[in-house]
Formats: structure tokens, C-alpha cells, sequence
């Protein structure tokens, strides 16, 4: 009996809100130009940080070019018969390593996939190709897999004209 009046003075209970007076025209006129003003301030904030990201993709994406290319000629010349240069291999670590820079800001996965391909690279590129797959950092496989994800970046906001 009890219970049944305290729930039923609970659910009828209603605090008093204070009333709040009904602004003026000119009131709400001044509030949607302060607004108005906001918004048209914002926009060139948000177009200039839009256009830094894209910036900052493009940079990834000519790291992570120039990488793959640099790559793609190690292997090119020793087909032909060049001699492994250590110095090229410490280049390509170099580069690589790059471009796990770059892209930490937008995947940790992927950067720390390209700092194991660095280091592939400064350990002299001895890895036998089970342990390539293991660590997920073939050359096709990884450059895709970051291609994929930058690509989606840069044309999910498109730049304003």
C-alpha cells in the first residue's frame, strides 16, 4: 500500500519550471544575425583545414609512390643482374620508413605494417617469403591496402571550387 502511493506521488510529482518570457522579434532577429555571422566566419576555417588535409594525403600518397617505385627498381635491377647495394637497401628503409610516418595520423595498423617494411629493408632484405606474409608487408599487398584507405580520404570530403 505503501509502495503503491509513494510510485503514484512520484509519477504525479511535477516541479514547477520557471516560465521564461517569449523573446522579442528583434530579439530573435539579432540572435539568427549573430548566428549567421558565425557560420559565414566558419566556413572559410573549415575550406582551409579541408584543403590541409588533402594536402597532407597528397604528401602520403607521393611518399608512399616514391616508395614503391624506388622498390620496384631494386627488384628491376637485380633481374638484370645488378649486385645487392646495401646502401639502396638502407635508401629503400629510409623511404619506407617515410612513409609509416606520414600515415600514422590516419591508420596505426598500416604505419607500423611500413616501420616492419623499413626494417625488413635495414636488415638487409633477408626475409624468406613466409615471413614477408606473416608480417603482412608485401609490396603489393601493403601499397593497396594504403591506396585504398588514402583514396577513400581524399574523395570522401570533396574540395569546394
Amino acid at each position: 500500500m505503501i509502495v503503491g502511493f509513494l510510485s503514484y506521488a512520484f509519477f504525479r510529482y511535477q516541479p514547477k519550471v520557471p516560465e521564461r518570457p517569449v523573446p522579442s522579434v528583434e530579439e530573435c532577429k539579432m540572435g539568427w544575425d549573430a548566428l549567421l555571422g558565425i557560420i559565414t566566419t566558419m566556413i572559410p576555417i573549415l575550406d582551409a583545414k579541408r584543403a590541409r588535409e588533402q594536402e597532407h594525403v597528397e604528401r602520403v600518397l607521393n611518399a608512399l609512390g616514391t616508395a614503391y617505385f624506388a622498390t620496384e627498381t631494386y627488384f628491376a635491377n637485380l633481374e638484370s643482374g645488378s649486385p645487392s647495394s646495401r646502401a639502396d637497401q638502407l635508401a629503400l628503409a629510409e623511404k619506407w620508413d617515410h612513409v609509416a610516418n606520414v600515415i600514422r595520423r590516419y591508420d596505426q595498423n598500416l604505419a607500423s605494417r611500413f616501420s616492419i617494411k623499413s626494417r625488413f629493408w635495414s636488415e638487409g632484405g633477408t626475409w624468406d617469403r613466409r615471413q614477408i606474409q606473416q608480417a603482412n608487408i608485401g609490396l603489393e599487398k601493403i601499397r593497396m591496402d594504403a591506396r585504398s584507405m588514402l583514396l577513400l580520404k581524399q574523395y570522401a570530403k570533396p574540395a569546394r571550387p
